[in-house]
């Protein structure tokens, strides 16, 4: 399903019109937000000569760095008359990571079907894979030509949000277009980044398998702020806890399978995966969002408590789900 107030000619208008652009990622970016913001940079970059700057309020994962060296985390919002909020989800998470909007023009793109569509112009494409797909499809249709680069941030953004292209989210057209694609980049070198990760990282994966509880078909683990502040005096960076929960996801019986990240003392973020239950309702139940099959969201409270509140919800909907 196609959300949007615009067409694709629409975007091309106003991205002549605009002067100065800023990206800003959603919190904790992943590699689909990251690669979706490079694209959009090089589209306005090349095609309309216009200047983009990359904004994350958190840091990018460390093993990703060298991809994106130009992402900042300081602006001057003055200096902007359009910001293209990426995966943002809604005004609330927007205004959380960028504050200042006043009367500057907002884009809101987006592939989550919790979208609320805030912005003066928003495109939700909640049938794609990725926002990448949603970006390729921009792109055909706005006769703009795929370069080797355009396409190696593409892939690499879908690739990474599929996980592998293993997921339910996976569509003919996704394939169709990877297959488009496929000529332009170095497949192997795009698995191969997407997936290598420093010895630290693997020092965390061990903490958190070793807080692994099954319960039934519920699968969850967690890392507790001590947890995290002792793998940073190891040479760990907190920005690296991305996309943890994808490594329990294949536990087998699981139905619902969570990760709890400790992130600062008294504040906890939420990951939900499911094989058949629909999380993104559980998610928006507090305050986050996502799609049915993944979703998250964030809670103040301590890693106990939001353990014990999230568990008595998700006992109660695998039970229903029976």
């Amino acid at each position: 399903m196609l959300k949007t107030n615009v067409n694709f000619f629409d975007l091309r208008r106003i991205f002549i019109k605009v002067k100065n652009v800023l990206l800003v990622a959603h919190p904790n970016p992943d590699l689909d937000c990251l690669c979706a913001m490079k694209v959009i940079q090089f589209l306005l970059n090349r095609y309309f000569a216009k200047k983009a700057t990359l904004y994350s309020k958190d840091p990018v994962p460390s093993d990703y760095r060298h991809l994106f060296p130009d992402v900042v985390s300081e602006v001057d919002p003055e200096k902007f008359d359009c910001v293209i909020a990426v995966e943002l989800g809604s005004l609330k998470r927007f205004t959380e990571v960028f504050e200042k909007i006043d009367s500057r023009m907002i884009i809101n793109i987006d592939h989550h079907v919790s979208n609320d569509l805030f912005g003066n112009y928003y495109y939700v494409d909640v049938n794609s894979s990725s926002v990448n797909e949603v970006l390729y499809d921009i792109i055909k249709q706005t006769g703009i030509p795929i370069d080797s680069d355009i396409a190696y941030y593409l892939v690499m953004g879908v690739i990474s949000d599929t996980g592998g292209l293993s997921y339910n989210n996976v569509s003919s057209k996704t394939l169709s277009m990877l297959s488009e694609l496929r000529n332009y980049v170095d497949w192997q070198d795009i698995i191969r980044t997407i997936r290598s990760k420093n010895i630290n990282y693997y020092k965390m994966l061990s903490v958190l398998y070793s807080n692994l509880k099954q319960e039934g078909k519920l699968v969850y683990s967690y890392l507790s702020f001590d947890e995290i502040k002792k793998l940073e005096g190891e040479g760990f960076r907190k920005e690296d806890i991305n996309n943890i929960v994808e490594s329990i996801f294949f536990t087998k019986g699981a139905e619902i399978i969570f990760t709890v990240v400790e992130i600062e003392e008294n504040y906890c973020r939420v990951s939900l995966r499911s094989n058949n239950v629909d999380v993104e309702e559980i998610a928006c139940k507090f305050g986050g969002g996502g799609h049915k099959r993944a979703a998250g969201f964030r809670m103040r409270k301590k890693l106990d408590e939001v353990l014990s509140i999230l568990l008595q919800e998700l006992r109660d909907r695998v039970h229903m789900e029976k």
